[in-house]
């Protein structure tokens, strides 16, 4: 029988534009070469779950996270018994399950409670997974914006790590 020493687990998300790092209303060029800023970038992390010690998954239950990319995050997920995290899993948007609840069931605090601005688009739709928004054009003075919803836009992402304890804490 082994046992795992139990250790503090923290998921912290740092944003980038390009290979830069990010800024509200910092001037870029998309892939076809417009000049486009953001003044909201907002989404929802939802099924976290860590793979770990020779491909080990463990689920975060119960876990969402909404994110504003204006600003550093940092996330403490557990003590949990895990040596080494092979790579990080995690959707974007809110699971089918939560998706069309009514977001007044939360606490204030929760993050699929009601927001302002708001992240629900309404029963049926459900919550907003994303909010993207920004200005675009030579000048900057055309508005654009995009809320990504409905279950069909629920995606998982997978993020590579090579991560071992220093001082009980893998972050």
């Amino acid at each position: 029988l082994m046992v795992q020493a139990q250790t503090n687990v923290t998921f912290n998300i740092h944003h980038k534009l390009g290979n830069e790092a990010f800024a509200m209303e910092t001037t870029a060029n998309n892939n076809i070469g417009s000049t486009f800023n953001f003044t909201r970038l907002e989404y929802y992390i939802a099924e976290i779950s860590l793979i770990h010690d020779g491909g080990q998954e463990t689920l975060i239950e119960d876990f969402y996270l909404l994110i504003d990319a204006s600003e550093d995050r940092s996330e403490f997920l557990g003590n949990l018994p895990i040596t080494n995290i092979e790579a990080i899993r995690f959707h974007i948007g809110v699971d089918e399950a939560r998706n069309h609840l009514d977001p007044t069931i939360y606490g204030i605090a929760h993050p699929l409670a009601p927001q302002n601005p708001s992240m629900h688009w309404g029963w049926a739709a459900g919550y907003r997974f994303g909010a993207f928004e920004g200005r675009s054009g030579s000048t900057l003075n055309q508005a654009w914006e995009l809320h990504p919803l409905d279950d069909d836009n629920y995606f998982q992402t997978e993020v590579p790590l090579d991560l071992a304890i220093v001082d009980n804490e893998l972050i």
